[in-house]
């Protein structure tokens, strides 16, 4: 499988491009119409999710791809550098959303827009005090080694229809997750960033 890295650059400028909007946005009545790739660029909630899903895509391939968690961080790392790197809005951007007085509602929903889906990449790609990578991509990791699409992410499964939820009993939900043998195989053996993961196969077992 060839590896490709264009949808990460992708969502890259996707991101930087909204909130160069946003900031132009905020202080100007009209702006330019934006193109990002020689394509009309819009900012709708369905455009976030459909960049931020292709991503999402291509980051799993790159998984199965590679079978390295650190090459895969240092795929978002790079592809995705100006968002990781990126320092955030002031705290009195709301006041100049209100000062201004134009686009209110579109302003307010783009920079929530952007706030989730910068979250989303940093919850990916950071590591915390002792280098360790987040849960967030340990999770995606494993779950695509497995050959299950990540079904913590609403979206991915809005495109990708998995329904970890089937039948009741007693009225109560059955997780067949909890019993999916290509996910009980990945997560009982250690792996290089846990020393043990059998813990988990007791949790699953026992939990309510």
């Amino acid at each position: 499988m060839d590896m490709k890295t264009n949808k990460s650059k992708l969502l890259n400028k996707y991101l930087l491009t909204a909130i160069k909007v946003f900031n132009e946005m905020s202080t100007q009545a009209s702006v330019s119409a934006y193109e990002i790739e020689g394509q009309p660029a819009s900012f709708h909630d369905n455009d976030f999710e459909n960049v931020y899903y292709d991503f999402l895509e291509e980051l799993q391939e790159m998984v199965i791809s590679t079978k390295d968690i650190d090459l895969v961080r240092e795929y978002i790392v790079v592809g995705l550098y100006d968002i990781v790197n990126w320092s955030g809005f002031t705290i009195d951007q709301e006041k100049v959303i209100f000062t201004a007085g134009h686009q209110v509602s579109y302003l307010i929903n783009l920079k929530r827009n952007i706030e989730k889906y910068v979250a989303n990449v940093m919850d990916l790609s950071k590591k915390d005090n002792y280098g360790e990578i987040s849960e967030e991509l340990i999770e995606f990791y494993e779950r695509s080694i497995a050959g299950i699409n990540p079904t913590h992410d609403p979206g991915f499964l809005k495109r990708h229809p998995i329904s970890p939820w089937v039948g009741t009993i007693d009225n109560q939900k059955v997780d067949l997750n909890r019993f999916d043998l290509p996910r009980l195989k990945v997560e009982s053996f250690p792996i290089p960033w846990q020393k043990s993961n059998s813990w988990k196969i007791n949790s699953m077992i026992t939990d309510s």
